[in-house]
């Protein structure tokens, strides 16, 4: 032994590297004060280590297991020493019998920690366990050439060997379709299935097959797949120790899938089982060897049929290709003549590749230089010298220049006006292989258009300057985008304390409820409005009245585009029929004063006003009487035509200036009533009633109009009128 160990230094030091070496001890001493530290601190955590008691059964292979000198050993021993010497705790270790004998200890309270214990539901009432540190199959072991089916009633009506406070005891201790036989340990559980005094026995897969292959007898038991429940192993603790719990867990956290871990993973539990042997391979690799061979013969005669079919595909495809770019070339040629704008192509020297006829006309003075080969700057001079470029005249060297500049540095369309008032955009655009392309359009008419359209513009702007109104704009969300110069000089409001806001965001007081719910709900449905007025407060104190006008604009297909529309001031409109109303007013209470009963009848006789005396006299409400005459108000008897003394009926003739009414007298209530009336220049009738208690066939009294309102007579002198009527009901 000593002899190899010293065979495999003089191997190392004969393959080392001195460099390696050199690096190495460098690393060394860098690492030294870490070192140091680390031994501190581990010095540190030996002087607080915890003793604890570890409960271990005797035989549990190969998870518990004595060696020569007594000592417990196992995958779960040595797992648990690991954790243990990681997180500080110094095991002290009690053996057992059996399992049964560890579990009256652990409810003694004798052991403070089981390493390597089954996680299971009824052990979790009296213990608390950490992490799994491993999972396990709990399956079904038959002798080998007994048949049993699998599944959940694979054991029914059968004898089956369990280990007494096992999982298998455990997951089958409750049910009652089987025979159960609890042994103390798992030898003579395996002894009594290989004796045929139990048909089963159902114990972790790992732990009975490492105890079959210890004895020899793998080959004479079988395991019925799939197992029955699948089991967690971790490390039980009594219920108070939740510190102990933790520091475990934090142990076990940085242990588990570590390689210290496989490497006693493998030493316990033996290699996992390879598939891919020598003889598996060898097996393998004959059968592929005539697919393989058969595999190359057919791709060989494939590939050659391949490439035959590819040489005729090949000399087809360049018959066609050529036949293809025939027909190309002449179907460019065809599209590019059919452009309407001139087409034109440079190549990388700046020479014409190919035009199309439009580009030519648009060029006359310089057409017939225009075929293939012509450079670019010869066509430019041509035309230059021959005046078709005002620009260039004066200037012609700079003016070529600047156009060769254009020309190989494009940035943009550009334009030209020719000599003889045509105007031209250019567009030119470089090419992949270095050329440039070029594209000419004549847009002398859209000039022509852009001009008038100016002229327009001016015009409109001049109307909108000059108008007494203004002009104002929304756009489709419904924002003030536009008012006319005249809104702030009427307004007193600058534009931009309204651009961008919705009519809600104006600030416009004091206007109607209803008329501006009306005038929202419009401007919400996109539908015109007319005459929506409102109040303004100018910065002078002053309050102003507008009227707008709205219209809505769409485009062709019905989206909506936004709002145009008018204002106009109509403060002295407004202030003009407030004045009205108070001049009305003020005569209403002047004939609501006057002890007699006056009234006010249209050109039709319709009532237009009448006073509380006429009310009260004749019992008519001035509701009820405005806007009818005595026909809509009176039965036909007293709704007839008026009739004078002299019996004849009342004649007017409008338009000749000459009036007349009549007298009669009227009876209601017992009462007699004497009316006078006045026609007045607009053929409408004042008149007022008197009341009289006798009768009255007397002349009625004259009554002349003023000076002001007289008509004049056939002699030219001022006509006097004299004028009575009796009451028209």
């Amino acid at each position: 032994m000593k002899a190899a160990v010293s065979d495999r230094k003089r191997c190392w030091l004969k393959g080392t590297d001195p460099f390696a070496v050199f690096t190495l001890l460098c690393g060394c001493l860098f690492l030294m004060p870490g070192t140091t530290a680390f031994a501190a601190k581990q010095s540190v955590i030996e002087s607080d280590r915890r003793t604890v008691t570890v409960g271990v059964p005797a035989h549990l292979p190969p998870h518990f297991q004595l060696d020569e000198a007594g000592q417990p050993q196992g995958f779960a021993i040595d797992v648990f020493r690991e954790i243990a010497k990681d997180v500080g705790i110094t095991p002290g270790y009690r053996i057992f019998a059996d399992m049964a004998e560890l579990d009256r200890a652990w409810r003694r309270g004798d052991i403070d920690i089981v390493p390597g214990a089954a996680i299971t539901r009824g052990g979790r009432l009296d213990a608390r366990y950490t992490d799994a540190i491993e999972t396990f199959a709990v399956s079904i072991f038959v002798r080998q050439g007994q048949y049993i089916a699998s599944g959940p009633d694979a054991l029914t009506g059968r004898h089956v060997s369990v280990v007494s406070g096992d999982a298998g005891h455990d997951l089958l201790k409750y049910r009652e379709n089987l025979t159960l036989v609890v042994h103390a340990n798992l030898q003579k559980a395996l002894s009594a299935l290989l004796s045929g005094e139990t048909d089963t026995l159902v114990f972790p897969k790992q732990v009975l097959l490492h105890a079959a292959r210890t004895i020899g007898m793998e080959e004479a038991i079988r395991v019925v797949e799939p197992p029955l429940d699948h089991v967690r192993r971790g490390i039980k603790v009594q219920p108070h120790e939740a510190e102990l719990l933790s520091l475990l867990n934090h142990g076990v956290a940085r242990f588990k899938n570590t390689s210290a871990y496989w490497a006693i993973h493998e030493n316990w539990h033996g290699p996992p089982a390879i598939f891919w042997s020598t003889r598996m391979v060898v097996y393998f690799g004959l059968g592929l060897l005539p697919l393989i061979t058969i595999a190359m013969a057919w791709w060989r005669y494939r590939t050659v049929m391949r490439l035959n079919q590819r040489l005729q595909d090949s000399l087809t495809e360049r018959r066609l290709v050529q036949d293809g770019l025939s027909r190309a070339k002449s179907q460019l040629e065809d599209a590019i003549e059919s452009i309407s704008e001139g087409f034109v192509l440079y190549d990388a020297d700046e020479r014409l590749v190919i035009c199309n006829d439009i580009y030519k006309s648009l060029h006359p003075i310089a057409a017939d230089m225009m075929v293939p080969g012509a450079k670019f700057e010869a066509i430019i001079r041509k035309a230059a010298q021959d005046g078709q470029h005002p620009a260039a005249l004066g200037r012609m060297e700079d003016w070529i220049s600047e156009r060769l500049e254009r020309f190989r540095n494009p940035v943009g369309p550009g334009e030209q006006q020719f000599a003889d008032g045509r105007w031209l955009q250019y567009s030119e655009r470089p090419t992949r292989d270095g050329g440039t392309v070029g594209i000419r359009a004549n847009i002398t008419r859209l000039k022509e258009t852009e001009q008038a359209l100016e002229r327009s513009q001016a015009v409109f702007r001049d109307f909108a300057t000059s108008a007494s109104d203004w002009f104002w704009e929304m756009d489709s969300d419904l924002r003030f985008s536009y008012f006319s110069d005249r809104f702030s000089e009427v307004t007193g409001v600058a534009e931009n304390q309204l651009l961008g806001k919705i009519r809600q965001e104006t600030g416009i007081p004091n206007v109607d409820e209803t008329i501006w719910r009306q005038h929202l709900a419009d401007l919400d449905a996109h539908r015109p409005f007319r005459d929506f007025v409102h109040p303004r407060t100018s910065t002078a104190g002053e309050v102003l009245w507008f009227s707008i006008n709205g219209t809505p604009d769409f485009n062709d297909d019905g989206s909506f585009n936004g709002y145009r529309g008018t204002g106009a001031d109509i403060t002295r409109q407004k202030r003009t029929e407030h004045l009205l109303r108070e001049s009305e007013q003020r005569l209403k209470a002047i004939m609501d004063h006057v002890p007699v009963a006056l009234y006010l009848k249209d050109m039709d006789a319709r009532y237009l006003l009448i006073n509380k005396q006429y009310e009260e006299w004749f019992g008519i409400d001035q509701g009820q009487a405005i806007g009818k005459n005595a026909h809509d108000l009176y039965p036909p008897p007293r709704a007839g035509p008026t009739v004078c003394r002299r019996g004849q009926k009342n004649s007017r003739k409008h338009g000749s200036g000459h009036r007349r009414c009549e007298c009669r007298r009227s009876r209601r209530r017992g009462q007699e009533f004497h009316l006078d009336q006045i026609p007045d220049l607009q053929c409408r009738c004042a008149g007022w009633v008197r009341r009289r208690h006798k009768r009255c066939y007397g002349t009625v009294p004259q009554r002349t109009r003023p000076a002001a309102k007289r008509k004049p007579g056939r002699d030219g002198e001022p006509r006097q009128v004299r004028i009575s009527s009796q009451y028209e009901p």
